[in-house]
């Protein structure tokens, strides 16, 4: 690639100008901006001394000590960013596409080695050659690509360092919250959808050395192109290094809007909109945990830029239209909802072309050319599917195509969740902007204020550059696509770094006079540092920092619960990674997250039908259902009792009355105690005369039944579980002997509340059965039999 010349400085924007005279977009934004701050600083008040001490908490030690802990990680990570990187440069060279800016460079190039990469690693997954061995010698075959493209040159921010001190005050806030999400980046990850899926489902393929069938979890059928690029990371290190690939993808996403602004619009645009997208606290906390938006983000970004670049960067080459493929279809590949901004850049591109006086044949085949480069990227994802489930998109269009593993209405369940809505209501619609930000205080939607609190300006000018005008009906159209199937903000993280884009663009480069638009632009300022500031307390720093910089083992950090991480499974997990054979297989009952497992395991999803269910319908005795798992090659059974409990309210474990009983003689037959820490139970699958241990399994179906509730009292399971001990007249015995009784109680506290047996369903008997029983184990709680009696008298 030949040297490239200096880019053109950028052309100066016309500036927009106000609809209204300034006195009026005075009094608009005002009054709209004192409705938006009182109402926020009510509902997110200020904490001022608990802001300090986080900050403070950040010393030069933790950053150095962090470093030097995670110093293999690390390198590990830039030698992955950097071999993507010239593997992209090598693809723009061989495909003669020069591109001036450094900083477009750079973030073209990356992009392209990602995708390289990440299809590599289906290769290698699908050949069953998931070996660490392999994938060094993949970086180090890619690596000398970096040092074949003389001339390349590098992005440099020299420039915002020579502009205005706005500016430069944005581009340090922006710096310290990369550093902010670097640090928390460097933590064992416990982020339960990771554990259940993000690095379960790749730690499972590496288990496996290919990738492989898993029908306990329907997440495997999910677009995984981000968990193939963890993949990468937990083969070569571990969770820190996932950690890592994801911090990258947001801080790479900041630097593609600042570098699409500065090439379309201006610096000072790009300055404040990479400030606005990565001080939000959503982006921060996305930052520092392994799931796909981030991921999502910046390829949509970059789908969209290639195809402006197609339309506004000279000569229009096709190519431009293949590469917004590629970008589109890695998105898509990443998460379905990688589809609204494919659909969106598809028909902007026909709308543009028609606009332009073309035919509809040539519009068709440009729109084709695009969509047929996303579909070869989407190809192994469905044809993965396809070949394990019947359905290309799994488990969605079940209708169409069928769907296993998860029941209807979990299916009902998962969607409620993310949907978030009851129907359609044109009124909360309206308002969905106003209550996603009032009401956005978790990972899933925290936005912050800046949006909202400039939302007017979106209406308020005139003499809107075309670039930004077409910019807008991109992000319209991925808002009415998102809105029309979810209300749930983290998945639309990538249309929130397209409204920065605006927001900085109509803050910038407005017609207003000189104090207005200073003002406006310090209240902008502002909204980054609030973003900052709930980006910080997010962070939960005294938790996370003792593991950082070594003051707390990883092994002490993950055997405790933290927010967000109920019911520690981690020192059983090690037990069973120290002392099992390498080819056991293990069954999680009343456990998702497979993650930390250096076994083969079998761990489903609190949507999945569980797979000792699945397992059982065909048993007809307890010997068969022994041999089933001696087919499946389970040897042995994890019970997390906590965690069970947990999530019982998910209806996984719906036994019923045949099921239970075959289960309980199985569970007498072959069932071993092995070890237990924190109530997570450790068994052995083997016939015997040992003696069986306590059912725990039996105990989380029996407190489901106690534990769930309904309007206007409680309901027959009560009874129900008065019954089941009347089936089971051994359990008492069992229980008794063996249990913590302290503990066993904990998970009953329907047993004792003197509601639940007042109504035991009307069946009085049952409830005395059961009061009976609780005293057997403690006979401290007498006084809950003689307020059962005196309530028994009373009615």
């Amino acid at each position: 690639m030949k040297k490239l010349k200096k880019p053109p400085a950028p052309v100066k924007e016309p500036e927009l100008r106000p609809v209204l005279p300034a006195l009026a977009v005075l009094a608009v934004l005002g009054v709209w901006g004192w409705a938006v701050v009182s109402n926020y600083s009510r509902r997110f008040p200020f904490f001022g001394q608990e802001f300090q001490d986080a900050l403070f908490s950040l010393t030069p030690a933790v950053f150095w000590y962090g470093f030097l802990q995670q110093f293999l990680n690390i390198a590990l990570a830039a030698w992955v960013a950097a071999a993507a990187f010239g593997t992209g440069l090598f693809i723009l060279g061989r495909l003669k596409i020069a591109i001036e800016d450094p900083a477009e460079r750079f973030v073209f190039a990356e992009g392209l080695g990602l995708v390289v990469l990440t299809y590599l690693t289906y290769g290698l997954g699908f050949a069953g050659l998931l070996y660490k061995g392999v994938f060094y010698a993949v970086l180090a075959a890619l690596t000398p690509l970096l040092f074949l493209q003389p001339g390349a040159g590098v992005p440099s921010l020299a420039g915002v360092v020579r502009s205005r001190p706005l500016s430069i005050v944005l581009f340090l806030l922006t710096a310290a919250t990369v550093l902010l999400n670097f640090v928390l980046a460097l933590s064992p990850e416990f982020f339960y959808d990771s554990l259940v899926y993000h690095l379960a489902v790749p730690q499972y393929y590496i288990l496996s050395h290919r990738i492989v069938n898993m029908p306990q979890t329907f997440f495997s059928s999910f677009p995984l192109n981000m968990e193939m690029l963890y993949l990468v990371g937990l083969l070569l290190g571990d969770s820190v290094l996932a950690k890592l690939l994801q911090f990258l993808m947001g801080a790479f996403s900041a630097f593609a809007v600042y570098a699409f602004a500065k090439k379309y619009f201006n610096r000072e645009t790009g300055v404040l909109a990479a400030a606005i997208f990565y001080s939000m606290p959503m982006a921060a906390i996305c930052s520092r945990n392994t799931g796909t938006e981030l991921g999502v983000t910046l390829f949509q970004l970059l789908g969209f830029w290639a195809l402006y670049n197609y339309l506004y960067s000279g000569p229009r080459l096709a190519v431009w239209l293949i590469f917004s493929g590629i970008f589109s279809g890695m998105a898509c590949g990443m998460k379905y909802t990688g589809v609204f901004s494919l659909a969106a850049i598809m028909a902007l591109l026909a709308l543009k072309l028609y606009r332009e006086g073309a035919d509809v044949k040539c519009i068709a085949k440009k729109v084709a050319l695009t969509g047929f480069a996303a579909g070869l990227l989407l190809a192994p994802i469905l044809i993965k599917n396809y070949a394990y489930t019947k359905n290309p998109v799994h488990p969605y269009l079940s209708g169409i195509f069928g769907r296993v593993g998860i029941s209807d209405d979990k299916m009902q369940i998962l969607m409620a969740e993310t949907s978030k809505r009851d129907g359609f209501k044109f009124g909360e619609y309206l308002k969905l902007p106003w209550d996603q930000t009032m009401n956005g205080n978790t990972d899933e939607s925290f936005c912050g204020p800046v949006f909202l609190l400039f939302l007017p300006l979106l209406f308020l000018f005139r003499n809107i550059n075309p670039k930004a005008k077409y910019l807008a009906a991109y992000f319209a159209l991925m808002y009415l696509m998102w809105s029309g199937i979810s209300y749930y903000l983290r998945y639309f993280l990538p249309g929130l770094a397209v409204l920065s884009l605006l927001t900085a663009y109509f803050l910038v480069n407005n017609a207003l006079n000189k104090y207005l638009k200073g003002l406006l632009l310090a209240a902008a300022a502002l909204g980054v540092v609030v973003n900052f500031y709930w980006s910080v307390l997010s962070a939960n720093l005294s938790d996370r920092l003792p593991v950082v910089d070594g003051r707390e083992t990883k092994d002490s950090y993950l055997g405790r619960g933290h927010v967000g991480y109920p019911s520690p499974y981690y020192k059983t997990i090690v037990y069973m990674n120290a002392n099992l054979d390498s080819d056991a297989k293990v069954l999680f009952i009343g456990e998702n997250r497979g993650y930390y497992s250096e076994r083969l395991f079998v761990a489903g999803a609190v949507h999945d039908d569980a797979m000792i269910l699945r397992w059982i319908k065909g048993c007809r005795n307890e010997d068969e259902l022994y041999a089933v798992l001696g087919r499946e090659k389970i040897t042995h059974l994890l019970v997390n009792l906590r965690e069970g409990t947990r999530v019982q309210s998910y209806k996984i474990y719906t036994w019923d009355a045949r099921e239970l009983k075959l289960f309980n003689r199985f569970w007498k037959k072959y069932v071993k105690d092995v070890h237990m820490e924190d109530d997570v139970y450790l068994y052995r699958l083997a016939a015997g005369p040992a003696p069986a241990p306590v059912n725990t399994v039996f105990l989380m179906y029996l407190h489901d039944l106690f534990s769930v509730q309904e309007s206007g009292g409680f309901n027959a399971r009560a009874a129900a579980a008065g019954n089941l001990l009347k089936e089971f007249p051994e359990a008492a015995a069992e229980y008794s002997n063996g249990i913590k009784l302290s503990q066993y109680l904990a998970y009953f506290d329907g047993l004792m509340n003197m509601s639940l047996l007042e109504y035991a369903g009307g069946n009085k008997a049952a409830a005395l059965q059961l009061i009976q029983f609780a005293m057997r184990n403690r006979p401290d709680q007498k006084k809950y039999f003689d307020q059962y009696m005196a309530l028994s008298r009373t009615k």
